[in-house]
């Protein structure tokens, strides 16, 4: 797209970033569960509910069911040209009656807004930064996510992170340059573990541990 500004004809060409998108909502959906109340007397999974009983539904867990998607907690974008989730398999905007009306816009606006950052913008996060979930009605980074901001000029690069970040996604197995998946193929490059003189990687000195930057 060079510095243009961007169209919806223009951003249905893009399959990377429809892949990056789709498969961040998988593995970190912002909403994480909602709760249900049963209206009436029914039967679900064998369990008989009554009026009133509440039912807790995790877009989450069902996201990382390892049956519907395996390694759940490995991000890489270039399977998802590869797979057909049901919709109540992949649900970041609920499913069924309480589906979210605005979805559609909502990706339209994700995909704007990321690219009008990165035709400009590349985003670092600042080293050593811990990232650790807070989950409200939504699910959020506890203490914010501090980034460091440069123009654009494609250095993209790793950088260690500390946090419960790692329990939701794999970075050990991560394709470190998984910025430069192909979609149409699956394969990406991969860049190395920053490693000290005497052998001893990044994480084993910090206890930090690689993260897409």
């Amino acid at each position: 797209m060079g510095s243009a500004p961007p169209t919806v004809e223009a951003l249905n060409r893009l399959p990377l970033l429809d892949a990056v998108v789709k498969k961040s909502l998988r593995v970190l959906p912002p909403v994480p569960f909602t709760v249900r109340v049963a209206s009436r007397q029914t039967n679900l999974g064998g369990v008989t509910l009554y009026p009133g009983d509440r039912v807790a539904c995790s877009p989450y867990m069902t996201h990382h069911l390892p049956h519907l998607y395996p390694e759940p907690e490995r991000f890489d974008p270039g399977r998802w040209s590869s797979i057909d989730p049901g919709p109540y398999e992949y649900l970041p905007f609920g499913a069924g009656p309480r589906f979210c009306l605005g979805y559609s816009l909502a990706m339209i606006e994700i995909k704007v807004a990321l690219t009008l950052i990165l035709q400009r913008w590349r985003l670092v996060v600042v080293p050593e930064t811990r990232i650790d979930r807070l989950v409200r009605i939504t699910m959020s980074p506890r203490q914010g996510l501090p980034m460091s901001v440069h123009p654009q000029d494609r250095c993209f690069r790793t950088v260690a992170v500390r946090g419960n970040i790692h329990e939701m996604v794999d970075s050990a197995r991560q394709p470190l340059g998984a910025i430069r998946t192909r979609v149409d193929s699956g394969t990406s490059s991969q860049e190395p573990h920053t490693s000290y003189r005497n052998g001893e990687s990044h994480e084993q000195r910090t206890g930090a541990r690689p993260f897409i930057g």
